[in-house]
This record gives structure tokens, sequence and C-alpha cells, in this order.
């Protein structure tokens, strides 16, 4: 409901509440600080794969996963997953 309700596009920590993502362990580069921009989402690819999910990347950087199956209108019924 969530995903349709924002019209099939959400990002990670919309979805954070409904899957219950574990803690990650810190990645060696952010110890360092090599790599601040690092974005890492594993638990994400889950959610992709069973509802034909795809992240795309906005124009300000922002990473937001597009559900075009649930982007359907009231009414309107999604085409079928192949």
């Amino acid at each position: 409901a969530l995903i349709r309700a924002e019209g099939g596009a959400v990002t990670a920590e919309q979805l954070a509440p409904l899957l219950a993502p574990a803690e990650l362990p810190p990645d060696e580069s952010e110890a360092d600080g090599a790599d601040a921009t690092l974005v890492r989402e594993p638990w994400v690819t889950d959610a992709l794969v069973a509802l034909g999910g795809e992240p795309t990347v906005t124009e300000e950087g922002d990473i937001v996963y597009v559900f075009s199956e649930l982007m359907a209108s009231a009414g309107e019924e999604a085409p079928p997953r192949t």
C-alpha cells in the first residue's frame, strides 16, 4: 500500500520500517572516512526482486526505488509479471 500511495517510487528510508533491515557492520572505507558517499542498502534487493522494482538516481543524487507494476491507479489493473 505504501508504494502505491507514493506513486510507485520510494526511498530506502520509506521502506526501512516495513522491511526491518539488520544493522550492517561498519565498512572499512567508512572507518577511514575514505568514501563518505558510499551507500549500502542490500536489504532492499529482496523487495526489488520480489516486486519488480529497480533503483534510479534523481537529478539531486538521491536513490529512489521505482516499482512500475505498483504505479497502477485505483481501478486499473497492473500488467502481469513475466
